[in-house]
């Protein structure tokens, strides 16, 4: 389906409801999209709800939102321009 937006996401690398390569799958088909640039990170040790690792989640969340929310354009680097 396509995605309206720009995006992360995040995922445990010992989630064991979804495995990471399938998350990794999803988001390469949907970086397919004109114009949107999806990010794919993982945090290491992550379970599938990041119980024991909140702080690193959070750590890697900040982080995109601040470099998302240094640029004057609603997409920044994130928007692909189409020709």
């Amino acid at each position: 389906a396509p995605c309206p937006s720009s995006g992360i996401v995040i995922h445990g690398t010992d989630d064991k409801i979804c495995a990471p390569e399938e998350t990794s799958a999803m988001v390469d088909r949907t970086r397919t999209q004109k114009g949107r640039k999806i990010e794919f990170t993982s945090v290491p040790g992550g379970d599938h709800f990041f119980k024991d690792n909140l702080d690193d989640f959070m750590a890697v969340t900040q982080s995109y939102l601040d470099d998302r929310l240094a640029h004057e354009l609603p997409e920044g680097q994130y928007h692909q321009p189409t020709s």
